[in-house]
């Protein structure tokens, strides 16, 4: 498995290629003018958070997965965002997709991979993605993000005693929380979780 980060990835976006992909699809020429408008509105790269940059994201980076797919014979693919992840079953293989992927993202989109975060390594090790670490038929919530979650909920816990937090506010984390926990495999967490909601 090879997972992969690209470096200061939304201050690296090109308005440019940005606004060149999309112009092959809208070329009516007000949407147009407002599009470019909307990407030349912050320098540079996008900003993060935005709900356009989410969206500018994966048109910057269709092209990458479209490649990715086609050119490299690797039993799955995931992204998120600039995120992701190749899975093959030889290592070799993958340790070569490394200098094919950096060369491609640098000549058709500006990006650097972040060289201190490729991870080259088993499956069954588990893959860090997105707050969780899977392994094969399990996921887990990554420590720091357990350590995390424990710490909010002790806060606000704390908070709604001395009365500076609603009810409301109180078990919609909980709810939230509940959610990230319910598609892992954290049965103590999910537990605790529906303990302190039916308390409430």
């Amino acid at each position: 498995m090879l997972k992969c980060d690209v470096k200061s990835f939304f201050a690296s976006i090109d308005h440019d290629i940005l606004f060149q992909i999309i112009q092959k699809k809208v070329q009516e020429e007000r949407a147009s003018s407002l599009i470019r408008n909307v990407i030349d509105s912050y320098d540079p790269g996008m900003p993060l958070g935005n709900l356009t940059s989410q969206l500018f994201a994966n048109i910057y980076m269709n092209a990458f997965d479209h490649y990715v797919q086609e050119q490299f014979s690797v039993f799955r693919y995931m992204r998120y965002s600039d995120d992701f992840l190749l899975v093959h079953d030889d290592h070799a293989y993958l340790h070569a997709c490394i200098s094919r992927i950096a060369d491609y993202l640098a000549s058709e989109r500006h990006l650097v991979l972040h060289p201190h975060k490729i991870v080259l390594k088993r499956f069954d090790q588990g893959i860090d993605w997105l707050g969780y670490v899977l392994y094969p038929g399990y996921r887990l919530i990554r420590s720091s993000t357990k350590k995390r979650m424990w710490r909010h909920i002790d806060k606000t816990v704390s908070e709604y005693v001395d009365g500076t937090v609603s009810l409301e506010t109180l078990k919609s984390m909980l709810s939230s929380y509940l959610g990230l926990v319910y598609v892992s495999n954290e049965n103590n967490e999910k537990k605790l979780l529906y303990t302190l909601l039916s308390s409430l």
